[in-house]
């Protein structure tokens, strides 16, 4: 009966300290709606022609509606709240295509964000019109194998080198979130990672990623999108708050004056987002090193970080090093931030004295 006992206690023991989520890329007509609609409102961001043949069927079948009302309100959402990027994305999580129609997700607010409650009403009404006149879920449907080959080349090249398993092994804990991967097949250069809390439901975080072909219409995705995918499910890791966040806030405060202009044209615009970020950058590093890449790449990474002005990367990382060396001492990430704390707080008071120095 004891050895039961233990055997029962080793059990739960492994299954709350294990990736319970299995992770595989999806295609979402919703993200490829929002995006096809910000092509044709001539979003800069989404009118590159990554996906070629798919783009030229999205321009020579739907380019006629490029006058339509749903088009014209996102034009002005573009003036009148910043639209574009990732927000298009983020109202892409906030819907779904149900039948012929397009609802609101229940997210516990009246308006879609970012735009406001009465225009929330007017752009789905502009919305299921758009949908239902240029019959988009025919086109949607008309395209599936370009979908499912682009997610088989993705699942084949990126998710068999990715280990879902190192997260709870690095991090000591298990994700609070729900994950998701989904390939945006109209979002030219850029990957997003919006996430979304549904009434009742856990947070989920997602990947959308890009998607390209070469000149054969062959999905392109390089091992280096790894490093995309990992970079994005560590913010759900890393989060400052608490008596952390108060006493971090001085090193931060410091940090993002020494890079103020730089780390704004990134969109870290706060010294937290700047101090997650470099959290994030360096424990995606900690993945490439753990996993055995090559020591050129890693090189490289750390170099490209130091590039954007994530000046104390290299001492960040031997500092997530030591964490992953002495696990007994810090078993969870959570544990090892006072040592965080003091890095921060030393990196800051050593370029301090140096700017002193300068000035005698």
């Amino acid at each position: 009966m004891k050895k039961i006992a233990i055997l029962l206690v080793l059990i739960i023991f492994y299954a709350s300290n294990t990736w319970a989520q299995k992770i595989e890329a999806q295609v979402k007509e919703e993200v490829e709606l929002m995006s096809v609609l910000a092509r044709l409102a001539g979003y800069e961001e989404y009118g590159v022609d990554y996906a070629r043949g798919y783009t030229a069927d999205i321009d020579s079948v739907l380019g006629k509606f490029r006058s339509h009302e749903a088009v014209e309100m996102m034009k002005l959402f573009s003036e009148k709240y910043g639209l574009g990027y990732d927000r298009v994305m983020s109202i892409a999580l906030q819907i779904e295509c149900r039948g012929d129609n397009i609802v609101k997700l229940d997210t516990g607010k009246k308006s879609i964000s970012p735009i406001g409650q009465k225009e929330t009403h007017e752009f789905l009404s502009a919305l299921n019109d758009f949908y239902r006149t240029s019959r988009f879920n025919d086109f949607f449907n008309t395209h599936t194998d370009i979908y499912e080959l682009g997610l088989q080349v993705f699942n084949d090249s990126v998710m068999a080198h990715f280990d879902q398993e190192w997260y709870t092994r690095f991090y000591g804990t298990p994700p609070a979130e729900q994950f998701r991967i989904i390939i945006g097949f109209t979002n030219g250069p850029c990957n997003y990672g919006p996430s979304r809390k549904l009434t009742g439901q856990p947070k989920e975080v997602f990947a959308i990623m890009n998607y390209a072909v070469d000149d054969n219409e062959r999905p392109i995705f390089y091992k280096k999108v790894v490093e995309t995918v990992v970079h994005e499910f560590c913010h759900s890791f890393t989060k400052i708050k608490g008596d952390t966040e108060k006493a971090l806030e001085k090193s931060g405060k410091a940090l993002q004056e020494y890079t103020y202009f730089s780390m704004r044209r990134q969109a870290y615009s706060t010294w937290r987002n700047i101090l997650e970020e470099s959290l994030v950058r360096a424990a995606t590093i900690c993945y490439l090193i753990d996993h055995d890449y090559d020591e050129k790449d890693i090189r490289n990474a750390i170099i490209e970080q130091v590039d954007r002005n994530f000046f104390w990367m290299p001492e960040l990382v031997q500092t997530l090093r030591y964490y992953e060396s002495h696990r007994k001492k810090y078993p969870t990430f959570t544990s090892f931030y006072p040592e965080i704390i003091r890095f921060f707080d030393r990196y800051v008071a050593d370029v301090e004295k140096e700017i002193q120095k300068a000035l005698k």
